[in-house]
């Protein structure tokens, strides 16, 4: 479906052929097929039609990290990082039971460190977020690599005036 909406027609892109897959996607799992659909729908700049979707997601599925991740990746794409931080925040608040949700919990984590920086806001967030973050992500694929995370930390210290302990972790990374 990701093929089909981003590629050229040129080159085999067909919208017709991922609305097709969408719902292919959507019998054998409801919850990844409204995934592909919000995903569809931003791909194509219907912004309006994908947030009325995530809210529709975040209600049928308010226990886990998923949806609320993807609201919040969605705002911090739109330089809304109050939204982002506040969707981001609900994410790290859910359960996750299943892989894809852990996946989604420990990304909101970083996510939500990455966009304190964006916003230069909600920096002890932020820092808390990331010190989670490094210390307890397992290492599974999809996860942001954990020094990435310690980059941002060292950014929200920067950004907290704790240049020293910035100036470490630029130089040394956290955990050496």
């Amino acid at each position: 479906m990701q093929f089909h909406t981003g590629a050229p027609c040129i080159a085999g892109g067909d919208l017709d052929i991922a609305k097709v897959q969408i719902e292919k996607i959507r019998l054998l799992d409801p919850e990844a097929g409204l995934e592909s659909e919000i995903n569809y729908e931003l791909s194509q700049d219907n912004d309006a039609l994908a947030e009325l979707l995530l809210q529709q997601a975040k209600q049928t599925y308010k226990d886990i990290p998923d949806f609320f991740l993807q609201a919040g990746m969605h705002q911090q794409r739109k330089e809304n990082y109050q939204a982002a931080f506040e969707e981001l925040s609900m994410a790290i608040s859910k359960n996750a039971e299943t892989e894809e949700s852990v996946v989604a919990k420990y990304n909101a984590l970083y996510q939500l460190g990455r966009t304190s920086v964006l916003g230069e806001n909600n920096i002890d967030a932020g820092i808390k977020a990331l010190h989670e973050f490094i210390g307890e992500a397992p290492y599974i694929d999809g996860l942001t690599p954990k020094p990435w995370a310690e980059f941002r930390l060292a950014n929200l210290m920067a950004l907290n005036s704790q240049t020293l302990e910035a100036k470490t972790i630029f130089t040394f990374g956290k955990n050496r």
